[in-house]
């Protein structure tokens, strides 16, 4: 796990560990990340 920004922002990312691959869906705040529900952005 990273420190991003002195742990200011929140990611949800869905991985391919078979492609190799990470797509970002969603970076924001804590504040923003409160707003949304993870499991369908």
């Amino acid at each position: 796990m990273e420190n991003v920004s002195g742990n200011s922002y929140r990611f949800v990312v869905t991985m391919n560990y078979a492609a190799q691959l990470a797509e970002i869906r969603f970076a924001g705040a804590h504040s923003a990340y409160d707003d949304i529900d993870a499991a369908t952005v």
